[in-house]
């Protein structure tokens, strides 16, 4: 199908292409914002791929911004509490190159609200808050950083679990106040020994703050404890991805879910495991998320996750399990664990 070009962005496309892909925001790009939503988000998306390094952030001005900020202010009129009114808003994948996830996230935002449904609508502000939280906010003009900022402090409000998430994707889009990085180390296996009584029996760190919460305890009898705290008000169970790296090791790496169950306003799960053999790091996503996204997850690697629980988490995942579909990955991961019981 052609796509119709002015003459003006014709002469500036040939300009680019003489320097290609090492393009600059100038007055000559900026103009391209007039021409053919297709054309510019076929640009960007070659610019992407075909770039040698990290591509200027003001090039992804060009897009119809005004589209994802015209969404962003429904959906947050609708989590105050008004209704479902406006014909959809179809953003589609013309923002993928700048910040891919976004518009998917938003849409499926949108979804949820018109469905009444809380599961797609946390499915929504999940898949939002990952791409935005990593991505470069400078792609994004500032009016739409600001408006998209106004939306996640809304989530926050009607979903407190995505407080932390919610920080840290204000922090890059505005500037706000950032939370504390979620990681605790290094740590050594071995405990200090204890001022007055001996060796101690534990020792336990913790990170994070209110919203988020990880602690981290070392036993003298070689096993490590990690618990994920975070505050969610009502609501469903969720997972959260932990991550155990031997120091100065990057490709030493292993990556648990641990499922939280809600109880009181907190969402909590813990990982019971033997103490790594060298020095580790602990750190955590901000971000909890739902079991859909697992749905065609590899079973097996979902069974570490269980074998590395406790009592109770591992309750917590079996519970999960039973409320969700055949062939979902928990459900066959649910199985082969109870298989090994």
């Amino acid at each position: 199908m052609p796509l119709f070009v002015s003459a003006a962005g014709l002469h500036t496309i040939a300009e680019a292409e003489t320097r290609w892909p090492e393009v600059t925001a100038d007055s000559g790009w900026a103009a391209l914002s007039s021409e053919p939503l297709q054309l510019r988000h076929l640009l960007l998306r070659r610019l992407v791929a075909e770039a040698q390094g990290p591509v200027t952030a003001g090039l992804f001005h060009i897009l119809e911004w005004s589209r994802v900020e015209e969404l962003a202010r429904q959906l947050t009129a609708r989590l105050d509490g008004a209704p479902a009114e406006e014909p959809t808003i179809e953003l589609r994948h013309w923002y993928s190159p700048a910040v891919p996830g976004m518009a998917a996230g938003l849409e499926q935002l949108d979804v949820g609200q018109r469905a009444g449904s809380p599961d797609i609508m946390r499915q929504g502000a999940e898949r939002l808050l990952g791409a935005l939280n990593g991505s470069d906010a400078d792609r994004l003009p500032i009016g739409t950083r600001q408006v998209l900022a106004v939306l996640l402090r809304a989530i926050s409000r009607r979903e407190p679990r995505y407080g932390f998430a919610v920080r840290s994707a204000t922090h890059s889009l505005t500037d706000s106040p950032a939370p504390p990085r979620l990681g605790a180390g290094p740590l050594s296996p071995a405990l200090a020994p204890a001022a007055a009584d001996g060796d101690r029996e534990q020792e336990t760190t913790s990170v994070g703050d209110r919203d988020f919460t990880l602690t981290v305890t070392r036993s003298a009898r070689g096993l490590l404890f990690v618990t994920a705290t975070i505050i969610a008000g009502d609501g469903a169970d969720a997972l959260a991805s932990i991550r155990v790296q031997l120091s100065g090791k990057p490709g030493d790496r292993r990556t648990y879910l641990v499922a939280l169950r809600s109880r009181r306003g907190v969402l909590t799960g813990t990982l019971r495991m033997p103490l790594p053999g060298a020095d580790f790091v602990i750190t955590a996503d901000g971000l909890p998320t739902t079991a859909a996204p697992l749905r065609f997850a590899e079973p097996s690697e979902l069974l570490e996750s269980l074998r590395a629980s406790d009592y109770q988490t591992a309750q917590t995942w079996l519970s999960l399990a039973a409320t969700l579909p055949e062939g979902h990955a928990i459900r066959e991961a649910a199985r082969l664990f109870e298989e090994d019981m």
